[in-house]
């Protein structure tokens, strides 16, 4: 069927491609161009020395040259070459998507093993969270137990303060006890720290008042009272030495012999001035300012101490009064004095009244005066609520010095009596006229510089010369009504009738 050469041309075109297939990796050898297409493949001798047997493809930029290709013999050669290129195209092919496969199973293997990492790393952050949450709760109790602690060191530290506060109340006895209690102790009121002393001894007081519960707080409110009547006792023996000191020396020397009107003044007010300097910077802030001016009027504190302290004010006001007892005596020998010269009572008592009157009045208003520079806005000035108080004041001290200031006017009144109780309404009336518009009148109102005459004229009116008046008017009336006019009162003359001289006209 097939011609002979045909059989023989197959193992041939097999060992020839293995051949070719095996030298495909080197230089392609080069086919001879004599060789026929359809002839007998022989082999040629491989002894033979043959040039530009191995060439290099030619760095050439044209089209490659045409080949011709190789015809098919025969069908089966044809199918074998189909079914190699079919080959070759499939494994081509089946490499391709083999490659892609690959890369598609490597790709599936990386997501894996990402979706494996990010499982994993959600559950750490699972775990995480869980964590966290562990660590918050023990984080919110732990804050819990700090506040709680917080609370506990702040209440200690208060209960330590309180503690370490109401221990001073009790730590300061003995160094206070020492210090009163030692000699030369007097001069405790002149030292800057004697009003914060006096201070501190009201609050103790008051603190074993509020804590009567405390300790033996019976026993050191007594000995604090006790320390505070001391205190104040050095303050009131200060007071009183300086005050009466300086009075007896002005009694001595106005009896001694005759002073002039300056020297009268610098004895009854200058010196007392330089004895009120004298006692010092603490003793005059006491006096004059209404930081220990305790139970005023609204006041609803009624600690303990404060009896002690108005039992010391009404001592400071009975030895202000003492040491003012030379005043008195020398206004009555001045009004006796005036007595004696021009003018004189009988004779023009209204200037001789005028001038006692002036006198007093000076010295009232120099009273007062004084009395202010020592206790102006301290707590004898102060409002306190009137009698009867828990404290059982006698009176007011304000009203108590103001009527010591005008006790003079009483003297003036006694001095002045003798000449007005003779029953010469004229001489009262004229009297109180002048008084009223001197020393009562709107225009005396707006001079605050004399607000102690003007004081002292509102006592000798009201309390003496109005009730005079009055009396000797009622007096006066009485005689009216019973007043008989004598017979030759009644008869009516003529204004032309001759006027008798010597002869009596007897009415029939």
């Amino acid at each position: 069927m097939y011609e002979d050469a045909w059989y023989s041309f197959v193992p041939e075109t097999h060992s020839k491609k293995e051949n070719v297939t095996s030298q495909t990796p080197q230089h392609r050898r080069k086919e001879s161009l004599l060789q026929q297409t359809n002839g007998n493949n022989q082999i040629l001798n491989q002894h033979t020395p043959m040039l530009g047997i191995y060439e290099d493809k030619p760095l050439s930029k044209d089209p490659p040259k045409a080949t011709l290709a190789r015809r098919a013999k025969s069908y089966s050669d044809f199918y074998e070459r189909y079914i190699a290129l079919e080959d070759d195209i499939v494994d081509g092919s089946l490499e391709e998507y083999q490659l892609y496969l690959d890369q598609l199973i490597l790709s599936e293997r990386h997501l894996d093993n990402l979706l494996n990492d990010t499982s994993g790393a959600l559950d750490t952050l699972a775990t995480l969270s869980e964590s966290f949450k562990n660590v918050e709760a023990q984080t919110t109790a732990f804050q819990a137990q700090c506040e709680d602690l917080l609370k506990e060191q702040k209440r200690i530290r208060e209960l330590a303060d309180e503690v370490g506060t109401d221990l001073q109340y009790y730590a300061y006895l003995e160094p206070l006890t020492r210090r009163l209690n030692a000699p030369g102790a007097g001069r405790l009121v002149k030292n800057g720290d004697f009003l914060e002393m006096l201070e501190n001894l009201n609050s103790c007081i008051e603190f074993m008042d509020q804590h009567p519960n405390y300790k033996d707080s019976t026993v050191y409110k007594t000995r604090y009272t006790s320390l505070l009547d001391k205190a104040l006792n050095l303050v009131q023996v200060a007071f009183s030495n300086a005050l009466r000191e300086v009075s007896d020396d002005a009694s001595k020397q106005l009896k001694a012999k005759e002073q002039t009107e300056t020297n009268q003044y610098i004895l009854l007010y200058g010196k007392y001035e330089s004895a009120r300097e004298s006692l010092g910077l603490p003793v005059e802030r006491l006096l004059t300012t209404d930081q220990f001016a305790f139970g005023k009027r609204g006041d609803i504190d009624r600690t303990s101490y404060i009896q002690q302290w108005h039992n010391f004010y009404q001592q400071l006001v009975e030895a202000y009064i003492r040491s003012r007892d030379p005043v008195g005596p020398l206004v009555l020998k001045n009004l006796q004095k005036f007595a004696t010269v021009s003018p004189l009572p009988d004779k023009e008592f209204e200037l001789f009244a005028r001038r006692c009157v002036q006198h007093v009045f000076d010295t009232c208003q120099n009273e007062l005066k004084l009395a202010a520079k020592f206790f102006q806005d301290g707590p004898l000035m102060a409002d306190y609520p009137p009698s009867p108080i828990p404290w059982n004041m006698p009176s007011v001290y304000l009203e108590r010095l103001e009527e010591s200031c005008l006790s003079h006017v009483k003297t003036l009144h006694g001095f002045l009596t003798p000449h007005l109780s003779n029953g010469n309404l004229h001489r009262v009336c004229d009297l109180v006229t002048w008084l009223g518009d001197t020393f009562i009148s709107a225009e005396a109102h707006e001079d605050e510089s004399r607000e102690g005459q003007r004081l002292a004229a509102q006592v000798l009116l009201g309390v003496y010369l109005w009730p005079l008046a009055d009396q000797l008017f009622i007096t006066e009336a009485r005689k009216l009504e019973h007043f008989k006019s004598p017979p030759e009162d009644l008869k009516i003359v003529s204004p032309n009738a001759p006027k008798l001289t010597s002869e009596k006209v007897v009415s029939n």
